[in-house]
């Protein structure tokens, strides 16, 4: 990206458990690329002005996902900007103090002895108490071993410096996801919390499956293992939720199932990472084939989930006829 040819030392390190969790496991949880799915498959079923609100939500979200990802990549940008700005002015200004220092005297008198490094010859000079001063020899490379030191040194500066950023994002997005708890703790009900804490509990082997698969993505012209999670959570959503209209599985255990496992399955933020990332063809190839695919394993549930509806529709407005 532009941000990596500005900064040498990485504001958080790739590799770092930090940047893992925050990434595969906050963000990819965070984000759900089966619900989205969902609302489209949904709106697809329910004729010529569903059809058009599927189109707008596609549109929508695509559009939102990679402007807010590009805007995040602009923010790092100035952030690194003006982290470089102050880190400069700070060393313009304790430069500009040590050249301001007065310089050592030196005393008129004192003569120096030019030694000749190539015919060891001394060259007449007035002769003087001072003991006379050779020339250095040339200086000769230093070698890789007095080098290795200072190269480690300044990699677990940058790691540390890493790690302390890492755990400072943590750190906030710990504070706020906990204020989000307390309150829905004042304002959430039995069922709701019954719920939640399902989905606390799905939600980690879904980020788990998902981060696993993922590591094979290297080296691929197309992230075909991200593809998959996102298929699978989808017909998993889809599943579940026709299984509650025909199966009587219960609301909580269906939700708790879409939102905690196939919300961690599935991801938004890693699906736009890799349409920034990959060339135009493959990225266009990458997008297509995710929704084609997603489509094609939820339709024929979200069908099945209209016509039970629609067939419903009557024996309700009867009974409350009578």
């Amino acid at each position: 990206s532009s941000s990596s040819s500005r900064s040498t030392a990485p504001l958080l390190r790739k590799d770092s458990l930090i940047y893992c969790g925050l990434t595969t496991g906050y963000c990819g949880s965070l984000t759900t690329f089966s619900g989205w799915m969902k609302q489209i498959s949904v709106n697809l079923c329910k004729g010529s002005d569903g059809w058009i609100t599927s189109v707008f939500t596609f549109i929508v979200g695509i559009s939102t996902s990679l402007v807010a990802f590009k805007a995040g990549d602009h923010i790092l940008v100035m952030v690194i900007d003006l982290v470089s700005f102050i880190r400069s002015k700070i060393l313009s200004h304790k430069a500009l103090k040590t050249s301001t220092s007065p310089p050592p005297s030196m005393n008129d008198k004192e003569l120096v002895v030019i030694v000749s490094v190539e015919d060891n010859v001394s060259l007449p000079s007035t002769p003087s108490s001072t003991p006379p001063i050779q020339s250095p020899l040339p200086s000769q490379p230093k070698s890789s071993s007095a080098i290795q030191p200072i190269v480690t040194n300044e990699k677990k500066k940058a790691r540390s410096q890493s790690d302390w950023t890492g755990l400072g994002v943590l750190g906030i997005i710990s504070v706020l996801t906990l204020g989000c708890v307390c309150i829905g703790v004042l304002i959430g009900n039995r069922d709701e919390w019954l719920w939640f804490m399902i989905s606390l509990f799905f939600a980690p082997f879904g980020a788990v499956i998902r981060w696993w698969l993922c590591r094979f993505n290297a080296g691929k012209r197309i992230p075909f293992f991200t593809l998959t999670c996102n298929v699978i959570g989808s017909l998993i959503i889809a599943v579940m939720s026709t299984g509650q209209q025909w199966w009587g599985i219960p609301n909580w255990v269906s939700m708790s199932i879409a939102s905690g496992f196939c919300g961690a399955l599935t991801t938004v933020s890693s699906f736009v990472s890799e349409l920034h990332s990959l060339r135009v063809a493959p990225s266009y190839i990458y997008c297509i084939l995710s929704v084609v695919l997603s489509q094609l394993v939820m339709i024929p549930f979200s069908i099945v989930s209209e016509v039970n509806r629609q067939s419903l529709q009557p024996q309700q407005q009867s009974s409350s006829f009578h």
